[in-house]
């Protein structure tokens, strides 16, 4: 069955009787032509009974093809769990009186498919329901609000940065709360951050941001694969090489892992990310350096046919040990920084700044950064590189094409990831002879 695209869907004409076009991804789902011109998503799905059951899922191309495909499959989701899954298009209301814990959760079923869902759930689940979600939601007021934010960023176990995310989260209910009439007003309108400078924007201004030098780099590639953990050491080397976010490397799945990629300048092996799971909601094609395929390669041994590339073997479920395995780490480099795994990414990118002379625009592109900035660096706005001039490494000038500039970068990015593996395994400390790097490295 042929996959239906948007172009296809924007393409259809229509005839002299309602048609269906089908998606070909997700089961059941398909695009009604109606022979007025009009356009609409529908799902077919068996609901718990046996019975069969369509649902509409919004007029195109209001409703995109890929948030079609998003309400459906959350859709055959619940229905495979018994519940309604008319619930994914109309949460069901909230009765005269509802508590914060009861409008927490049709809040909760309206962000179903976001990236931050789950940490949404645990956020309110850990601060704001043990505290208010008995109350009726009409009755809190702004200054209980205060109050709990201001508890949880300056009492007995203060949590700055947490309590300015429960106040955007916070700010989010509250203002749903009011669009859908369960209660008069919002209540966060004039509620401030409980936190206005978090600890990591006071570092970056003081300048006192933890970075790794090259010297902590080069002995964090030797030391992660010494850890106790069948996945941390790959998982370090490869944020080493290839340094994208944390979670973006962690949740990485195997269907995301191109080994014969062309495109953009580029043949090789690649990671095809898609936008739902990069921070700037943009899909990335992201070039891998020898080293990167080998330790995927042999991650394919450990994980046989699961679907992650860094799960835990016999667990279908990605690696989720971070917090234990830096501290492990921290204690492996007798380092007494509190860095964390994002600062693993902002070193490297420091480091091909600062070590190598890598260009700050292309750096913030291998980051996939949308302001393309180095580390507590800011270029003038308007001012755009010309040429990717790093020392030995050749220079590529853009050209005007777009198509000349993709090529230009990937060819770049390739090499600044081949300089910095290269850099990172055979980094020695100045001052120290080669025989005393080995003898060092025996011991």
């Amino acid at each position: 069955m042929a996959v239906l695209t948007d172009a296809a869907a924007r393409a259809a004409k229509k005839g002299e009787v309602d048609r269906d076009l089908a998606d070909g991804t997700v089961p059941g789902l398909s695009l009604r032509v109606f022979k007025s011109g009009r356009k609409a998503w529908a799902l077919r799905l068996r609901v718990h009974g046996g019975g069969q059951r369509r649902l509409d899922l919004g007029e195109y191309p209001g409703t995109t093809l890929a948030q079609a495909r998003e309400l459906a499959t959350e859709a055959r989701r619940r229905a495979g769990r018994g519940e309604d899954p008319e619930h994914v298009i109309r949460p069901p209301a909230a009765p005269p009186g509802a508590t914060v814990a009861m409008a927490l959760e049709r809040w909760l079923a309206t962000k179903a498919g976001n990236r931050s869902m789950q940490l949404e759930k645990r956020r309110m689940a850990l601060h704001v329901e043990p505290v208010i979600g008995t109350r009726d939601v009409r009755e809190v007021s702004r200054g209980d609000l205060a109050e709990l934010l201001h508890d949880m960023a300056f009492g007995t176990a203060p949590k700055p940065v947490e309590a300015n995310r429960t106040y955007t989260s916070l700010r989010g209910f509250f203002g749903w709360c009011a669009a859908m009439d369960i209660r008069p007003d919002d209540p966060t309108i004039l509620l401030k951050k409980p936190v206005k400078f978090e600890p990591s924007a006071i570092r970056l201004r003081e300048g006192t941001e933890p970075l790794l030098s090259m010297d902590d780099l080069a002995r964090l590639w030797r030391t992660a694969p010494r850890i106790n953990s069948a996945v941390l050491g790959d998982l370090v080397r490869c944020m080493l090489l290839v340094p994208l976010r944390r979670d973006e490397w962690t949740d990485l799945p195997w269907t995301e892992v191109r080994e014969a990629f062309a495109g953009d300048g580029w043949t090789g092996s690649a990671l095809a990310v898609p936008a739902a799971r990069m921070k700037g909601k943009r899909p990335a094609n992201v070039p891998l350096p020898s080293q990167a395929v080998a330790i995927l390669e042999a991650r394919k041994k450990i994980t046989g046919r699961g679907e992650h590339v860094f799960a835990v073997p016999d667990h279908r479920a990605p690696f989720s040990g971070w917090k234990r395995g830096a501290a492990a780490l921290r204690k492996a480099l007798d380092s007494r920084t509190a860095w964390s795994p994002h600062t693993i990414r902002k070193s490297v990118a420091t480091a091909l700044v600062r070590d190598l002379g890598a260009d700050e625009l292309l750096v913030g592109r291998i980051l996939q950064q949308a302001e393309h900035l180095a580390p507590g660096r800011r270029p003038r706005r308007g001012v755009r590189s010309g040429f990717c001039n790093g020392p030995n490494l050749g220079a590529a000038p853009y050209r005007s094409e777009p198509a000349g500039r993709r090529q230009a970068d990937a060819q770049c990015r390739h090499r600044r990831s081949r300089a910095l593996a290269a850099a990172v395994q055979g980094y020695r400390p100045q001052g120290q002879g080669r025989g005393r790097a080995i003898e060092r490295e025996r011991a």
